[in-house]
């Protein structure tokens, strides 16, 4: 079970067959191969999942267990539908739902009805996808189970467009949202309760934004293209909150002082006021209701200073995004144009951003986009693939070119700047390494890469965009530096359950970690923490002072895109406080630094088959969070000594008088590419 919960599928897999051998009883074993299953369905391995779910149901009906039966015949519906045998699924699924009703169990009879919806809708039975739809949403509520909530009502709202009534669609996708939220705002934006909740509100954001973009293609009068992209904001702020929610981090014991007590209070009487109002008689319901509406305006309010006092929890607590007009105005500069992705299943979309337009464009489906820049990423990462040949290079970085950027081109020819905000694996992607025009060049400095034409920079989306811009940049640059590095590498029983889990322990030592920081310390003044003394505490106490202007990290970083909560990066453990080493998004989230930059100088990232970004994202947006006012990452191993010459370059660069960082990073990343044949780009 720790390996599923860790995302080693693989050793969870071997660990629960070997369970199933062991096991002393048909339920045990019955168990086990439930979960099995679920690994193979979630893996969408679903030719292998069906003979283990057979043999599981099997063994629940012969010992009586009519929940865990039904369990596995939702499971076996669910997965004949996804491999196109949707009647047979169908009959599954009718099994489930009379077991269900027979033994009295809504929450089985709810998910089977579910599923059955969406398999009906796959076969074009419209009509009866809608009653099943509907029977499941109409059971959710009376139990109270908002998963099921959301996806019926999802599910309805896949029904109406299909019948063409996209406003009946649209409003059911919206109460779907609005039950996320509401569950969000009732808990107080607990990570603990809400987290769970919303997390697979995701699908509902995307059908959202791909229906809002039919509506506009239709009507694109209308403002249907900003409505989309204000759905896209909300469903980024919601991502950000699950990922605090899975590190177990409450936001709310930061919040303003008495924030959380008098929140809790009005909580409990917004739950005594409902209970009120439905057992009211009718000459008292005028009293109840004004009593009700009284306490959700003051908890609106308090909601609202919140906002005023620390608008970076309230930007995640109670999401209020920038919309397309607020961000063109308030928030890009002259020359400046963003481009924000949404990845989808059927179809993804691009924004273009800038101070006097807005366009909306589709792209290819998510699984065709994630392809080719798996084609992209090896080759960045792994000389041997392409040697000194820059032809193995220029078709795919041309392909993807294409693919993301070319139906905008026209548009970004106008920009000198591009702000990237990313989606999925396209957080893995530099852009700068992208190819804008056609070339039959044969050495890498030759190449028209896209960093030579324009200043890249990425945010995890607008709305810190736009935060970032309205801090105080009065004394940007004019601190010391923070170096860390060389620590002392993790080993065996060493390292606690945490770290050895997030995979911190064992990894080889960097080599020129140690030259990486002595050579930076001649550049600028600099407090330095190496080897044993790259620790936790001192990054604490060295972090909180406020006039930093850069922190290094010459250290591994680990993104886990399986378990984003075990990201983080390799510190040396610290025996005498008691820390592992290990500096996980939680830690990160609970730093408060004032500082300019954070640059994270020896990152790794083993990407398998489900990509959100979320590790990567998660790691960047938690410094931003603390208070860091940018973050420079490197996206994967480099080798020591170009790792350290490229940083080099660019505190170099950062020692001069001017202060545009990210200028500077472009020019080092240029001179790089022009230092071909001598520890340049190959």
């Amino acid at each position: 079970a720790i390996n599923y919960l860790l995302g080693d599928f693989d050793q969870a897999l071997d660990q629960y067959r070997e369970a199933v051998r062991l096991a002393p009883n048909p339920w045990r074993r019955g168990m086990m191969l439930v979960n099995i299953g679920s690994i193979h369905e979630f893996r969408r391995q679903f030719d292998e999942a069906l003979p283990v779910l057979k043999e599981a149901l099997q063994l629940m009906r012969s010992v009586g267990d009519h929940r865990t039966e039904t369990q596995a015949l939702q499971s076996l519906g669910e997965a004949y539908c996804e491999v196109d045998q949707c009647e047979e699924g169908l009959v599954y699924l009718d099994n489930a739902i009379a077991i269900a009703r027979e033994f009295d169990i809504p929450m089985s009879e709810a998910y089977a009805l579910e599923i059955k919806g969406n398999g009906l809708l796959r076969l074009g039975r419209i009509d009866e996808a809608g009653l099943a739809f509907e029977k499941a949403t109409k059971l959710a509520r009376q139990i109270g189970y908002f998963d099921i909530l959301e996806w019926s009502l999802l599910g309805q709202a896949k029904v109406a467009r299909q019948t063409g009534d996209f406003v009946k669609a649209l409003e059911f996708l919206r109460a779907a949202l609005s039950e996320v939220a509401e569950v969000r705002r009732r808990s107080g934006g607990s990570s603990s309760f809400s987290g769970g909740i919303v997390k697979e509100a995701g699908k509902i954001y995307e059908e959202m934004i791909d229906l809002l973009y039919e509506m506009h293609i239709e009507n694109p009068e209308f403002g249907y293209e900003k409505q989309a992209y204000s759905v896209a904001q909300e469903a980024r702020a919601r991502s950000f909150l699950d990922l605090m929610a899975e590190a177990e981090y409450d936001l709310q014991i930061c919040a303003v002082p008495g924030y959380r007590q008098r929140e809790g209070e009005l909580l409990t009487k917004l739950v005594d006021l409902e209970t009120s109002l439905k057992n009211s008689e009718a000459d008292s319901l005028g009293y109840w209701k004004a009593q009700l509406a009284a306490a959700e305006s003051e908890l609106h309010l308090l909601e609202a200073r919140l906002r005023d006092n620390d608008p970076r929890y309230a930007e995640v607590l109670y999401p209020s995004p920038l919309t397309a007009d607020e961000i063109r105005a308030q928030v890009l500069q002259d020359g400046q144009m963003l481009l924000e992705y949404s990845l989808g299943e059927d179809r993804s979309f691009l924004w273009v951003l800038s101070a006097g337009s807005l366009k909306m464009v589709a792209l290819p489906g998510q699984e065709e986009i994630e392809e080719q820049v798996r084609q992209v990423l090896p080759l960045l990462s792994d000389y041997n693939l392409t040697g000194s040949e820059a032809a193995w290079f220029v078709e795919p970085s041309r392909d993807l070119f294409k693919m993301l950027l070319e139906p905008v081109a026209q548009e970004i020819s106008a920009a000198d700047r591009l702000v990237i905000c990313p989606d999925g694996i396209l957080n893995y992607l530099p852009f700068e390494v992208l190819l804008s025009e056609e070339t039959s060049a044969s050495l890498y400095s030759e190449l028209p890469w896209l960093v030579n034409e324009k200043i890249i920079t990425y945010t995890p989306s607008a709305s810190v965009l736009g935060r970032i811009r309205n801090t105080d940049n009065s004394q940007r640059g004019k601190g010391p530096w923070l170096l860390l590095g060389n620590p002392v590498q993790l080993r065996g029983e060493d390292a606690g359950l945490f770290a050895r889990a997030a995979g911190a322990s064992g990894l080889p030592p960097l080599p020129f970690a140690e030259e990486e920081i002595n050579s930076l310390a001649k550049l600028a003044p600099s407090e330095i923490y190496s080897g044993q003394d790259a620790t936790w505490e001192n990054l604490v106490a060295a972090s909180g002072r406020k006039d930093l202007s850069l922190v290094h990290f010459a250290c591994h970083g680990l993104f886990n895109e399986q378990r984003p909560r075990y990201s983080g990066l390799v510190l040396s453990p610290d025996p005498i406080h008691e820390d592992d080493g290990f500096l996980s998004i939680s830690e990160v989230l609970s730093l408060k630094p004032d500082c300019d930059q954070f640059v994270l100088s020896a990152c790794a990232s083993a990407l398998g088959p489900h990509v959100t970004g979320d590790a990567l994202v998660g790691l960047t947006q938690s410094f931003l969070f603390g208070g860091a006012r940018s973050v420079v990452s490197a996206l994967w191993d480099v080798s020591g000594h170009e790792t350290s010459q490229f940083m080099q370059e660019y505190y170099g660069q950062l020692a001069t008088e001017d202060s545009d960082r990210a200028q500077k990073l472009a020019l080092a990343k240029r001179a790089m590419i022009a230092a071909e044949g001598d520890g340049g780009v190959d």
